[in-house]
């Protein structure tokens, strides 16, 4: 049996790009030079990581080929690609560190970074990546704040160039011309070609124009000529040109599309029904207060359990994928008629993102829909008084992102009984209350997923006949924010008793709509399975999330699992090919 991963397949496929990285900006009210200079020395490590990916220039000939020009920071594009030319780089890389933060309870550092890869020949974007990074909440830290810092800028740098390695540039061959300014390449939909793409069209290493795509087919694609030095003739090169998506405004930078976690480029298009489907099929993670669950050196926190599904009941308001905390106020060793409230906080955000009383069992974390506001929240705040009663204070929530990880925390703010004061040996004295927060503590890490539908199970197609169940190639697309995935075939179309249960397939967590497959399976003979209508679903799920106390026999772990498919067995030997 061969488990074969087809974006990883196409990205190994490239040869390695020789970049030169340029000193960042600091357009964040945060800090001076440092800053960018962190995020770019953190840049130039993770691209350095990826040899055969990219293949980067040292900080000593950046500067040498800069200084050899007599050029001075801040640098225009016309610097920039001088040094590119001067060093003979493919692309150069530029950026900006857009945020800095640090938030309290517990102290927390977060950025977000802009990386821009300009070939290095016309200055047109090839690749980059928007991202942001968060240090580890740290409820009791005393120390340096540039440790915290330096930890986030670090971890945005990883997400960025690990989306970048994941882009694969789009590239195509003009195969002839169709009339004046219109000309037909030889790649189409299915090699990342769309419609509106604009091209830079290239002759032996040498920029000539510049092309936008009109028509588009699976194999194929027309484009008219934008500009062009000497005319664009068959067997010119042309290479997309990388567009960045923007960032919306809001609490910490909110995107407006999935970029920020790891999607490059438009996102896959789901119909109303399957949205509705996102979150009953795509819950993220359970979390639940209960147990006791280590995490990287952290006070063990309560435990969590993921979920594959939930109930009607439980559907979210906009219909997209969410993360369902259940709340069990017994495990603070609170008293429960003493538990003022429980503050659940989430790892991008400063502020609790939920206050909830003490006898609600659950609550969903949700995607928001689309140009939404984001959702008022009120907690309590125990001030420096703590004989007065916690002041209710507002907040909001913007909701989660489809295949972004989480990390939980929670704690519970509670009253304890004081000195009774006012009485003596024949009266009553008046009871007092002290108020207090409990140490903030881990809860579990959630990634909450889009399902992954019926029309993303694409071989065998749905309905299809006469497939030899000893040679079968099942091949579906991932969904962001997932890393493993296992195939399960049955009989029954609801899976109560399992005919077979692949083996773990990875992938990159930051793909998204790509093609992966798990080829040859055997799932026996014709003779035993007989004229039979097989049906297969694919489970999901982010390797980095917490288990559950309560396990899925596949592997241990809980999977998300997608809609059903189905195929039919052939009754004997297979047709002939």
């Amino acid at each position: 049996m061969t488990i074969a991963a087809c974006t990883a397949v196409q990205a190994q496929a490239q040869a390695a790009t020789y970049v030169a990285v340029i000193d960042f900006a600091n357009v964040s009210k945060f800090g001076d030079s440092m800053i960018s200079r962190l995020a770019t020395d953190a840049v130039v490590v993770e691209m350095t990581n990826t040899a055969n990916k990219f293949t980067v220039a040292t900080r000593q000939q950046v500067e040498q080929a800069r200084s050899e020009l007599d050029l001075q920071y801040p640098l225009n594009l016309t610097g920039v690609l001088r040094i590119g030319e001067r060093l003979g780089v493919d692309a150069v890389v530029v950026g900006e560190v857009r945020e800095v933060k640090l938030t309290d309870r517990p102290r927390q550092a977060r950025v977000e970074i802009v990386v821009r890869m300009l070939d290095a020949s016309s200055g047109e974007p090839v690749n980059g990546a928007i991202a942001r990074g968060a240090s580890t909440p740290q409820p009791t830290f005393t120390g340096d704040d540039d440790v915290l810092i330096t930890e986030a800028i670090n971890n945005a740098a990883y997400v960025a160039v690990r989306r970048m390695v994941d882009y694969i540039i789009p590239e195509a061959t003009v195969l002839n011309a169709m009339g004046t300014g219109r000309v037909l390449l030889n790649k189409g939909e299915q090699d990342g070609i769309q419609r509106g793409m604009e091209m830079i069209v290239s002759r032996n290493d040498e920029v000539i124009g510049k092309l936008r795509v009109t028509e588009v087919s699976n194999n194929d694609a027309v484009a008219v000529v934008v500009s062009a030095v000497r005319g664009v003739k068959p067997q010119d090169r042309a290479r997309a040109i990388f567009r960045l998506p923007a960032v919306a405004s809001g609490s910490y930078g909110e995107p407006v599309t999935r970029i920020s976690e790891g999607v490059i480029g438009t996102a896959r298009k789901k119909n109303n029904a399957s949205q509705i489907l996102g979150f009953v099929l795509g819950v993220g993670l359970l979390l639940a207060l209960a147990g006791s669950h280590g995490s990287h050196g952290e006070t063990p926190g309560p435990a969590m359990e993921a979920a594959a599904g939930a109930p009607p009941a439980l559907a979210t308001p906009t219909g997209l994928p969410g993360v369902r905390i259940t709340l069990d106020p017994k495990r603070f060793g609170v008293t429960n008629s003493n538990i003022l409230q429980i503050k659940v906080y989430r790892s991008d955000q400063s502020t609790p993102i939920f206050g909830a009383p003490r006898n609600l069992p659950f609550f969903v974390d949700y995607q928001l829909a689309p140009g939404a506001d984001p959702l008022d929240v009120s907690y309590l705040v125990v001030g420096t008084d703590n004989t007065a009663e916690p002041k209710a204070t507002d907040g909001t929530n913007p909701g989660v992102q489809a295949g972004q990880t989480y990390a939980y925390h929670a704690s519970v703010v509670y009253r304890r009984q004081g000195v009774s004061t006012g009485g003596d040996d024949n009266t009553a004295g008046q009871l007092t209350w002290i108020y207090e927060e409990g140490p903030v503590q881990l809860i579990g890490v959630a990634t909450p997923l889009e399902p992954i539908l019926r029309a993303d199970l694409v071989q065998p197609p749905y309905n299809s006949a006469a497939v030899n169940p000893a040679d079968v190639t099942f091949e579906w697309r991932t969904t962001l924010g997932a890393d493993n995935y296992i195939v399960e075939v049955s009989r029954d179309p609801s899976f109560r008793t399992v005919l077979y249960r692949s083996p773990v397939v990875t992938a990159s967590r930051f793909s998204d709509g790509e093609p992966l497959s798990l080829e040859n399976v055997n799932l026996g003979s014709t003779s035993a399975l007989g004229d039979a209508t097989l049906y297969w679903r694919v489970g999901a799920r982010n390797s980095g999330d917490r288990p559950g106390p309560v396990p899925d026999p596949a592997n241990g772990q809980r999977y998300i699992f997608s809609e059903v498919s189905q195929f039919r067995v052939a009754a004997g030997p297979p047709p002939p090919p």
